[in-house]
């Protein structure tokens, strides 16, 4: 086993982080901070969930569309890389033929 490290696992900290805070917090933990920021600040239930539900809201409408974006720049992308990696086979097979 080598001794380098793997910055795999910093995506997987990043994204143990954010799902953390966004079903920890945003999801779960509503029904325990929304009766503390009522009784502390006075504020309303809906003002609130307000900023909540937005964030859900807008996570759905963005579900709606992330797909189609993927496909136009990832796969593009990705069609264009496999051109370049099979030309540089054939370049690097025909170099080390000679």
């Amino acid at each position: 086993m080598s001794g380098r490290y793997f910055y795999g696992w910093n995506v997987v900290a990043a994204t143990f982080v954010m799902a953390l805070f966004s079903f920890g917090l945003g999801f779960y933990g509503l029904s325990v901070y929304v009766a503390t920021l009522q009784r502390i600040h006075g504020w309303s239930a809906s003002a609130v969930s307000a900023p909540v539900t937005v964030y859900y809201v807008a996570g759905a409408l963005l579900t709606m569309v992330i797909g189609a974006a993927f496909e136009r720049f990832v796969a593009e992308n990705q069609a264009s890389n496999k051109l370049r990696s099979e030309r540089c086979r054939r370049v690097i097979g025909s170099a080390a033929s000679m």
